[in-house]
């Protein structure tokens, strides 16, 4: 009932001062009618403070019909050049800082949004509007703190079962190897595409539990120090317990994080299933090379004993080294 009522007045707003939009969403449809782009344009709202992208005179709305609107005038001149660059043939994997970005409005604004000017307009400064309150509606409030409280839940999980509390505790590693075969194995390299040169003629050293071993203590011991805590590792399969004190202040981290901030370590944290690469990462300790193989050392190890499978491999690599390095971004603009 609410939604009904909320995208109403969104579009009696444009069409009473003859605004047209224009929607980024999945649908094949919609994004044919980005094939005919001939211009877009960045506006300064004065109501909002905020810079807003207009195609062709039409505004640009996200999924849930939100205002493309962004305080950082770099990250929408980014998004712009996205939108050209691939207008001929509008594929979001191929936009994914435009993507990250309208995933990112709405789910702010499911959260936030409080208030919507009455009688709105984009060209002038709108001083003495009348607002629309939504904060009365329970429904609406509620499905954003749902959303708010699953990703903060997600996010605790991920500590909880972080991956690199585990190792791989066969010391021939996971594919029973014999040590000559695994001496072969050290000498072998593999010939991937440049895109994918983040692992490329990257050799395991010795075995693959001696590399997780050296890799995951590395950055746990550089956690343990940032953060002044003492992490306890997992004992074979089982799921370690942290000390009360270490689950009150990562608890206490995610809670001051701001809703910009738990969108996109909620989305890091799906691509990695790692709670604390994830924070390195985004704290600019590791790159987006990096943090993908140290995140999939069993997944690349696989490739020196049965080659990569383009086919199969190499669109989720590409796509997901094109995602992190997104959010990264992102995160970094908008801070």
């Amino acid at each position: 009932m609410f939604k009904k009522r909320l995208n109403k007045n969104v579009f009696s707003i444009f069409k009473k001062y003859n605004s047209s939009y224009i929607c980024f969403d999945e649908n094949k449809q919609n994004l044919k009618k980005f094939c005919n782009i001939k211009n877009i344009e960045l506006r300064k709202n004065v109501h909002t403070n905020k810079t807003e992208i207009f195609i062709d005179d039409k505004i640009l709305l996200t999924n849930r019909k939100n205002v493309f609107s962004l305080k950082n005038e770099d990250l929408c001149l980014l998004i712009k050049l996205e939108i050209l660059r691939n207008k001929n043939n509008m594929d979001v994997l191929k936009t994914p800082i435009t993507l990250c970005v309208n995933n990112l409005i709405d789910f702010v604004n499911l959260k936030e949004h409080n208030m919507l000017p009455k009688n709105y307009d984009h060209k002038y400064n709108n001083k003495g509007d009348n607002k629309y309150n939504n904060k009365g509606d329970n429904k609406y409030n509620n499905k954003g703190d749902s959303e708010y409280n699953k990703c903060e839940k997600k996010i605790y999980e991920n500590f909880i079962n972080d991956l690199i509390f585990y190792t791989n505790n066969n010391e021939e590693h996971a594919f029973n190897m014999h040590k000559n075969s695994l001496h072969d194995l050290k000498k072998k390299t593999i010939h991937l595409p440049n895109c994918l040169n983040y692992i490329n003629k990257y050799n395991i050293n010795n075995n693959l539990y001696q590399e997780q071993k050296y890799i995951y203590n590395k950055f746990i011991n550089l956690f343990e120090h940032i953060h002044n805590i003492k992490l306890n590792r997992a004992n074979h399969f089982e799921t370690p317990e942290q000390n009360f004190d270490v689950q009150e202040k990562i608890q206490k981290l995610i809670k001051n994080m701001n809703n910009s901030e738990i969108f996109l370590f909620y989305k890091c944290t799906q691509y990695l299933n790692s709670f604390i690469f994830t924070y390195l990462f985004l704290n600019r300790y590791i790159n987006y090379k990096d943090v993908y193989r140290y995140c999939n050392l069993e997944y690349i190890y696989q490739f020196f004993k049965w080659g990569y499978v383009y086919d199969v491999n190499i669109m989720k690599d590409a796509n997901t080294l094109l995602m992190l390095s997104s959010l990264r971004l992102i995160n970094k603009m908008i801070q």
